[in-house]
């Protein structure tokens, strides 16, 4: 069985126009001059700087399409949009090679709730549909952002995908089952009167009088 395909990386630089100037040509056209065969998900940098100048190839096999670098950084490093990312059921092995290759020049991947590490990690959450994902490989960190609150999740090299994680991040979110705080009696009943209050306070009163 043939290994998946992996996503390209093309370097087309358009000398004397800056990069906010530059109007890709058409993924076909490109191919005549490249003398390559792109397909959707693959990148073609037409700048010198950074990685401000590239576009992936959008849209369909039968309608491609250029798409800008949307670079949420705002420096002008990569970032693989959900337009692009929710193409492939496990993005960040599609883009392993050009991870790779970028290094410190690509800050993030936006992940779909589909995605295999997605599915892998929270399974039947109510989470997995509902919030929005994106990973840092530099950090090797993967954001979870779900009703206003955001946490990062460490995903280190040898971490494996385990329940303890998907219940440490739907408790952060409020989700399942609240765990009892020392000290504390999770108890919804009000809490009864002592015996013989009545009592004890007349006998208290009492004694201030005197």
């Amino acid at each position: 069985m043939p290994s998946p395909r992996k996503a390209k990386y093309v370097e087309y630089y358009v000398k004397d126009v800056a990069e906010d100037d530059i109007k890709p040509p058409s993924a076909s056209e490109l191919e005549k001059v490249l003398k390559i065969k792109l397909n959707v998900g693959d990148i073609v940098n037409f700048g010198d700087y950074r990685q401000s100048g590239c576009y992936f190839v959008g849209g369909s096999d039968e309608h491609r399409v250029m798409v800008k670098n949307p670079d949420n950084s705002g420096s002008g490093y990569l970032t693989i949009p959900m337009v692009i990312s929710k193409k492939f059921p496990n993005v960040l092995s599609h883009y392993s090679n050009v991870i790779t290759k970028l290094d410190n020049q690509i800050t993030d991947v936006e992940i779909p709730n589909e995605d295999v590490m997605i599915n892998k990690l929270f399974k039947e959450s109510e989470i997995k549909n509902n919030a929005y994902f994106a990973y840092y490989p530099l950090e090797n960190q993967l954001i979870v952002r779900y009703k206003r609150k955001m946490m990062m999740v460490d995903l280190t090299m040898d971490q494996k995908f385990k329940k303890d994680n998907q219940k440490s991040i739907e408790k952060f979110f409020g989700l399942g089952t609240p765990t009892p705080q020392v000290g504390i009696v999770m108890n919804d009943s009000p809490p009864k009167k002592p015996k013989n209050l009545k009592n004890k306070l007349k006998s208290l009163f009492a004694r201030k009088k005197n």
